[in-house]
């Protein structure tokens, strides 16, 4: 009966003392201390190769969760459908983008996200959509894949047999203008002589090219004046024609009519003198004793 007992007690001992240590490494590996977690999702266009199931989630490089699953869409079998479990108050906001990236030289992968303005309201799942999903960009693996693939591509493109046909040929034409000018390398140093004494003269001309223009300017002064001058001769000129017209004028309207009545009165005076004359010639005498008496007319 006591040995039983001993052996009771035995095995309860080591039931609690497996309890503990399971509790202790459960403590030691995620703690006791309960966190919320708030479930998102993110669609990767690239190979998600290095990430796992419980790989970290980091918002600016500070641990916010894990990648709680990891599927092919179904949609899109080309993208990988990533569910992340992201802590409660983490801003997860409009314009928070996710991507790949890896620790260092180990080769596993984790998600970050980071970006978003600040006072943007949190996200919210859409409509037929069951968590809020977070918009992706590529990693920088995926930039690198894709450069060089258009590298390749152009230097296939570059390499083909039609361009090292035409740089044949290309080379080709050179070595035949090479053989033309040592040929006519007299000629050529000649014009290059030429060349140089025309580049002398322009560079003359040029030099003399503002005395030029200053004294196109100083011809042109002149001729300003010269015009000024001219106007302001037709200037007065107009004016002492237009009292000239005004003279004429005024002597049309005035002196005129006095002339013709002048005139009048000078016919007048020429006809009595004629008639003064014809008196004299009949008799002379009228001059000593006057003009005789009109004969008495008839009862006088």
């Amino acid at each position: 009966m006591e040995t039983r007992f001993n052996y009771t007690m035995v095995g309860a001992f080591v039931v609690v003392l497996g309890l503990a240590l399971i509790i202790i490494a459960l403590w030691l590996s995620v703690g006791l201390r309960h966190e919320n977690y708030k479930l998102y999702g993110t669609y990767m266009h690239e190979s998600v190769s290095g990430l796992s199931i419980n790989s970290p989630v980091k918002f600016n490089g500070v641990a916010v969760g894990y990648v709680s699953d990891i599927k092919l869409s179904k949609r899109h079998p080309q993208s990988v459908l990533l569910l992340l479990k992201i802590k409660a108050g983490t801003p997860i906001i409009k314009g928070t983008k996710s991507t790949l990236k890896v620790q260092g030289l180990t080769g596993l992968a984790y998600v970050s996200v980071s970006g978003g303005k600040l006072g943007s309201k949190p996200i919210k799942a859409k409509a037929g959509e069951r968590y809020p999903m977070i918009q992706s960009k590529p990693s920088f693996y995926a930039h690198l894949d894709d450069t060089l693939e258009q590298v390749s591509s152009a230097l296939q493109s570059l390499l083909s047999k039609e361009n090292q046909e035409n740089l044949q040929e290309t080379l080709k034409n050179l070595q035949q203008v090479t053989t033309v000018l040592s040929k006519n390398s007299v000629a050529l140093d000649k014009s290059i002589g030429d060349a140089s004494v025309i580049l002398d003269n322009t560079a003359k001309a040029s030099k003399e090219f503002p005395q030029l223009v200053n004294q196109v300017q100083i011809s042109a002064k002149s001729f300003q004046d010269m015009s000024k001058s001219i106007t302001d001769t037709s200037n007065q000129v107009n004016a002492t024609m237009r009292d000239v017209r005004i003279g004429v004028q005024a002597f049309t309207d005035q002196a005129l009519p006095e002339g013709v009545l002048a005139m009048g009165d000078l016919k007048q005076l020429l006809v009595s003198l004629q008639h003064l004359n014809r008196t004299l010639e009949q008799d002379p005498s009228v001059l000593l004793r006057g003009k005789k008496p009109l004969p008495p007319g008839p009862g006088e």
